[in-house]
């Protein structure tokens, strides 16, 4: 037990610490909400997509990918997505909270929190397998939010059409990373310049610098945008968004994932059970409030949902490190 008390602090505690320091170099004002804005345009529009791109190109062989996994992981995406969608109609009575609670149930920040925890968690097979799950995951995300905000919209809300929807998906950048990911991985063995680690050598060491700043630098600009401000009226909301991300979605996915392992049925090992946390642990996704902002619905309850299960996932996340070590599953 004391093994995996220490192996959890020491894969988790530096996350947090850099979290943590965000937060504290913006209450002492060595930042500002500009530079805040700013940075996460550049994280979403080049930093993560060359992380992405970069963990992908990394992976030995593109037969090396565990398709099953990827299958896996997306149906428990759709099961948490429907078993959040019964809950919020049996309980939520205001519309504009509707699809701000199912959203943030559901959709996990895998690009800033999971893929970098499965790294810590794993291999880096463990966050190669992580960042091709993100390419199918982020677009399925985004359709199945937009669907949900756009049922429960004002009539006076700026509802997206299907096409613009797919339109926005393909040019997403990070979605474009990792897509030119898996097809430099699919094509490098016969295409030799694309072997960049060996034929370009420089430009290998130069998207490797990147993707080496990227991960702290978004968890510095994480931890620097939350704010701690809520009210009675969100409070029934956020507790169910808090037990149904925090709670149910671990508890679900990673209790079946256990049982089938446990009696043979489908098994990942090292490498998917990391992404498997990550994807159930980690917080309410941050692109639920520009979400909700955009289709009209409680920004305000969208951004307190994001802080808080943040801050539970913490507890959650170190938990299930510690159980998953202590049974020899990570």
């Amino acid at each position: 037990m004391l093994e995996s008390i220490i192996f959890t602090i020491n894969q988790i505690l530096p996350l947090l610490l850099v979290i943590g320091l965000g937060q504290l170099i913006f209450k002492l004002k060595i930042i500002d909400d500009n530079f805040i804005k700013q940075s996460n345009k550049y994280i979403f529009k080049a930093g993560l997509p060359i992380y992405l791109f970069f963990e992908i190109f990394n992976i030995a062989s593109f037969n090396d990918i565990n398709w099953w996994f990827i299958i896996y992981a997306l149906g428990a995406l759709i099961v948490i997505y429907l078993v959040g969608m019964i809950v919020v109609i049996l309980t939520i009575k205001d519309r504009k909270q509707k699809a701000v609670v199912l959203q943030a149930a559901f959709r996990p920040n895998f690009g800033i929190i999971g893929v970098p925890l499965a790294k810590e968690l794993g291999s880096l097979q463990a966050s190669a397998h992580a960042a091709v799950l993100a390419a199918f995951l982020i677009p399925i995300s985004n359709i199945l939010s937009i669907l949900s905000l756009s049922y429960y919209a004002p009539k006076d809300a700026n509802n997206q059409s299907i096409k613009k929807v797919l339109l926005n998906i393909i040019k997403n950048p990070v979605i474009i990373g990792v897509l030119t990911g898996l097809v430099v991985l699919l094509l490098k063995p016969y295409l030799t310049f694309l072997q960049i680690d060996s034929t370009a050598p420089f430009l290998y060491k130069g998207i490797k610098m990147i993707a080496s700043i990227t991960t702290p630098f978004a968890l510095l600009i994480l931890g620097a945008g939350f704010r701690f401000k809520t009210n009675k009226v969100e409070g029934k909301s956020i507790v169910i968004t808090v037990l149904l991300r925090n709670l149910i979605s671990p508890v679900l996915i990673l209790g079946i994932t256990v049982l089938l392992h446990h009696y043979n049925i489908l098994t990942f090992g090292e490498i998917g059970y990391p992404a498997l946390i990550a994807l159930s642990c980690a917080p309410s996704a941050v692109s639920t409030v520009s979400l909700a902002a955009q289709m009209k619905q409680d920004e305000r309850l969208a951004g307190n949902i994001v802080v808080w299960t943040s801050i539970i996932s913490i507890f959650v996340i170190v938990t299930v490190t510690m159980i998953f070590k202590y049974s020899g599953l990570i």
